[in-house]
């Protein structure tokens, strides 16, 4: 079974079977994709998170983030982050009371 996640996630560089998830609130406003990785801490700092995304190393719904400052599409309760090759993050959207 090990052997079958290694592989699964570090040769086909595929989601692992367990992610991590969080809850957050659904944004009232748009969220660009630097504000969601900072939100998530996902990033060190600001410039980190800056960087990852310029270098291509951010995924957000299986497709690659250009730009700190594009905006993220939420269609749906849920949303799946990649940073780099070995981090993921699900985040589970709650609707605001």
């Amino acid at each position: 079974k090990a052997q079958k996640e290694f592989n699964q996630v570090y040769q086909k560089g595929q989601a692992p079977s367990k992610v991590p998830q969080l809850s957050l609130n659904y944004p009232s406003d748009p969220l660009s994709v630097i504000e969601l990785i900072k939100l998530t801490k996902l990033a060190p700092s600001g410039s980190a998170a800056t960087r990852l995304i310029e270098q291509g190393g951010v995924e957000i719904d299986q497709k690659v983030a250009r730009s700190p400052k594009e905006e993220v599409l939420i269609d749906g309760h849920q949303t799946f982050i990649k940073i780099g090759k070995r981090s993921f993050l699900s985040i589970k959207w709650r609707k605001r009371k």
